[in-house]
């Protein structure tokens, strides 16, 4: 501590009641030992001349010791909360004897009594640490608080990838998969239904289950269908409120079988001989596929609505025996029909009819006669 006591004649001086060394010229110069507590500490100087005389008032200086580093606290946003614009505004307070400083992430912040405030910009997305440090005008040493937070800027995008539209199904419902992205995904709905995420979530500070789905995580759910077309939509809505809704994708649900509009076969077939059996489909919404099938070996596979199958006899086929013939189609929904009851194909002999035609009178062969064969009857001539 200096200072400088005057008068006409030679003074003597005390500070805090010890002795002050003066100087030739009364100005003086001390170090001061300080009390070990903070607070207010008084340094009081009294004088008096080789007369006796004093001042009215002895010359009083009050100090605050200081040795304790300023208290702060961050009051929002609260550690794990998740956030989604900028700037992000930070607030606390802050304590201490002496003035301070407090900076966020670098900025300096606005402090109006005990309360601080400072607005961040420039943040990206994701995890972010925010740290407020405050600083003291006597150089303790600074005090730090911290809160980690997610930065979540960009509404979720979600898509579907199976099925694709114009699936025909007869199914009453449909498994949909597709992928979500967003860093802070609180869920996927498909047509109002919850849909299962491919990830393990956490649990935020209002203790939400969250997905980090930031690089993408498949979803997938079981949606009913109704009969007709339907229209399927994937919904993602993330942690800020923010919600994103898929392309449609339009699938049918088919339960009509396909007709059979028409089945021919012809009534017989003889051996060494070929025959054909023709079957015509059709359905509402398209036929996928149509066989015809011989004693249930498949003679014809067709993608068309019209199929035609070559019969021949079997080898070592009896007589008399027949072929069963049957036709069996699909449409695109895998609905079914099968011609009920099938056909039966009659197996025929094949041959050359000789002979002579006899005169009843004499019994010898008569010349220019003809033979008619009446239905498989005796021959007549």
């Amino acid at each position: 501590m200096e200072g400088e006591v005057t008068d006409a004649s030679p003074v003597t001086a005390t500070i805090n009641g010890g002795p002050l060394p003066l100087d030739g010229a009364g100005r003086f110069a001390v170090d001061l030992p300080l009390p070990s507590s903070d607070g207010v500490f008084d340094i009081v100087v009294d004088a008096s001349d080789r007369a006796g005389n004093k001042p009215l008032q002895p010359k009083q200086v009050a100090i605050r010791i200081d040795r304790t580093s300023p208290l702060i606290f961050i009051d929002g946003p609260q550690n794990d909360d998740i956030l989604g614009s900028l700037p992000v505004v930070v607030t606390g307070r802050v304590d201490d004897d002496s003035p301070v400083t407090v900076t966020v992430n670098g900025r300096p912040a606005t402090i109006t009594g005990q309360a601080w405030q400072a607005g961040l910009d420039g943040l990206t997305e994701g995890r972010q640490t925010l740290t407020a440090i405050a600083v003291d005008v006597v150089g303790n040493p600074p005090s730090t608080a911290s809160v980690d937070v997610t930065l979540d800027l960009s509404a979720p995008t979600v898509a579907i990838s199976s099925p694709q539209s114009g699936h025909v199904t007869k199914d009453e419902a449909i498994g949909v998969q597709g992928t979500v992205h967003d860093g802070t995904l609180v869920g996927v709905t498909v047509n109002d239904v919850p849909a299962t995420i491919a990830a393990t979530p956490i649990l935020d500070a209002r203790g939400r289950a969250i997905y980090s789905c930031a690089a993408g995580c498949a979803m997938s759910a079981t949606v009913p269908l109704a009969p007709g077309d339907n229209a399927l939509k994937a919904k993602a809505v993330d942690a800020v409120g923010r919600e994103n809704t898929s392309d449609p994708v339009y699938v049918t649900r088919d339960n009509t079988p396909p007709v059979l509009v028409r089945f021919t076969t012809p009534p017989q077939i003889l051996r060494g001989q070929t025959a054909q059996a023709e079957a015509e489909v059709s359905d509402n919404v398209g036929v996928a596929t149509v066989v015809i099938r011989v004693d249930g070996v498949d003679k014809a596979t067709c993608t068309t609505s019209t199929c035609v199958a070559t019969l021949e006899v079997p080898e070592g086929a009896a007589v008399g025996s027949s072929l069963t013939v049957l036709v069996e189609a699909w449409d695109t929904a895998g609905n079914s029909i099968e011609s009920d009851p099938p056909r039966a194909v009659k197996i025929g002999a094949s041959g050359a009819l000789t002979g002579q035609v006899l005169d009843d009178a004499t019994g010898w062969p008569l010349a220019g006669a003809s033979v008619r064969l009446l239905d498989g009857a005796q021959p007549e001539v």
